[in-house]
């Protein structure tokens, strides 16, 4: 799908250094059955949110499968939406549900490509948010598979292993070729 770079509200910005990687477990789809909602643009357009502003707009709440640092120490979570449920919505954005002791709170947003979801069409939002940390760490994760973008991660970390080792296996034949050649008219 794509990566998204959210709008942080002053809830969630107060939030992200302390708890809000370690509490975001949610996120929502905020849309409308029509793609020219001028209400929902306007609110959307204005700003800083609260949940309670998008409330009659978010329809569905889908749990956040992994959370972690991408290879540019940027903060994201796997925003899925399933390909089997057929919402006959145009999903506008997505939003973070952080849970405070009961009450939902939209901790960041961001606008999305409008998209009309129905059933076969789904994949997984990046969602980036403005915090930086350990390349591949993990914040959390509530499943037993790895995701595409663990997946990803782990496979951009060998392929940078891989070629830093042909980058000193070059290095040393070309360190050494003198030496290799005077092997070669030596006869060994």
């Amino acid at each position: 799908m794509a990566n998204l770079i959210g709008n942080v509200t002053e809830f969630g910005e107060k939030l992200y250094l302390s708890n809000l990687l370690n509490n975001v477990k949610e996120f929502v789809l905020i849309g409308s059955a029509v793609d020219d909602d001028t209400a929902l643009d306007e609110k959307l357009a204005g700003g800083d949110l609260l949940y309670e502003d998008i409330e009659e707009n978010i329809f569905a709440t889908l749990e956040i499968p992994f959370a972690g640092y991408d290879n540019s120490n940027q903060a994201f979570f796997d925003c899925i939406v399933p390909y089997d449920i057929d919402y006959q919505k145009f999903i506008y954005a997505i939003g973070l549900i952080y849970d405070d002791n009961g009450v939902k709170r939209l901790a960041d947003w961001a606008f999305v490509n409008k998209l009309f979801k129905t059933a076969q069409v789904g994949g997984t939002y990046k969602y980036l948010v403005s915090v930086t940390g350990e390349s591949g760490s993990v914040l959390f994760k509530n499943t037993d598979f790895i995701t595409k973008t663990e997946l990803e991660i782990e496979v951009e970390k060998l392929q940078n292993s891989f070629l830093e080792s042909i980058s000193r296996l070059g290095k040393m034949i070309l360190d050494n070729s003198e030496k290799i050649n005077n092997l070669q008219y030596e006869g060994v």
